[in-house]
């Protein structure tokens, strides 16, 4: 009895060292994501419910007046009617072109390295660099666009692009997908060298070819970073602002108007700022719930596969 009592005391207390370490290493990373994330959003609800300027201390208190004008606010659907656009393009454009182009360049062609620095380079550039550089290929007198489609015969169909309300929307994510097609091709580059060579191996033994080999065993071994990609695309797309804002700033009459470049308007322009933090309370509360029900909905999946 005493040499079990005597093991499970050290247990015990190698238990407790492990669980000290523990919470000493994620104490800082825990303060930190306290302080920038979680205190934040409890301020940004507070504040909704004030009418204020952003100066001093919110002192008119209007309950939940904001909220009702927001509902009203056809600026405001508009806007969050371009965030599901941009949401719906990337999950159906930029990853499954991330996957193809991923699958392709872990292949055996010539000039990968090439290919991969060329889709990759322009993720090192900012966002407003990104703006500016296409704002000039869409320019209607100089630009890139009109400049190629006079020069092969197609003057007909030469645009005012970033100022036609019909297509600019259009204009903003063909920029988006170049600037972030790179990141979708890296994590799935790296998913799919994670995949055991004994595994494609097997399958060339039992004669799948190339299509088989991709369609039951490279798509179903990178499910799980599929879904990280899919989670981090409807996180950026809620979130998206610097392109609209360089290129557009919303225009055409709040055409390509998402809910960050609102709520930036309304904030430094209007000095509107209890209306525009009750922007961002509602963005982030459509933001959580989304993402929510998409793991639970996969989780479930899961569960009765």
């Amino acid at each position: 009895m005493d040499i079990a009592n005597s093991v499970n005391i050290k247990h015990r207390k190698k238990y407790t060292e492990a669980s000290v370490t523990a919470v000493l290493f994620l104490l800082p990373a825990t303060i930190l994501f306290l302080v920038f994330v979680v205190w934040p959003i409890v301020q940004s609800a507070h504040y909704s419910v004030y009418s204020w300027d952003g100066l001093g201390k919110p002192e008119h208190f209007i309950g939940l007046e904001n909220y009702a004008r927001l509902l009203k606010d056809p600026v405001f659907w508009k806007a969050l009617g371009n965030n599901f656009f941009v949401l719906i393009w990337s999950l159906v454009t930029q990853i499954p072109l991330g996957i193809l182009l991923a699958i392709l360049l872990t292949g055996r062609i010539k000039g990968s390295v090439f290919f991969r620095t060329l889709y990759i380079s322009p993720m090192v550039l900012s966002g407003v660099i990104v703006g500016l550089l296409w704002q000039w290929v869409y320019n209607p007198s100089f630009g890139l666009a009109n400049s190629f489609l006079t020069w092969i015969g197609f003057e007909q169909y030469t645009s005012g692009w970033l100022g036609d309300a019909g297509i600019v929307m259009v204009c903003v994510m063909i920029v988006s997908t170049w600037r972030d097609l790179g990141f979708y091709i890296i994590i799935f580059i790296v998913a799919i060298q994670s995949i055991p060579e004994e595994i494609c191996a097997a399958a060339k033994v039992d004669g799948a070819n190339s299509w088989q080999l991709h369609r039951y065993v490279t798509l179903p071994l990178i499910k799980k970073t599929t879904l990280t990609a899919f989670v981090l695309s409807l996180i950026g797309s809620l979130q998206f602002f610097d392109l609209t804002w360089v290129m557009t700033q919303g225009g055409p009459y709040h055409s390509s108007e998402v809910v960050t470049t609102y709520m930036f308007k309304t904030a430094f322009q209007l000095r509107d700022w209890g209306y525009a933090t009750t922007l961002a309370f509602v963005l982030f509360c459509i933001t959580f719930f989304i993402v929510i029900v998409f793991l639970i909905f996969n989780q479930t999946r899961k569960r009765f596969k």
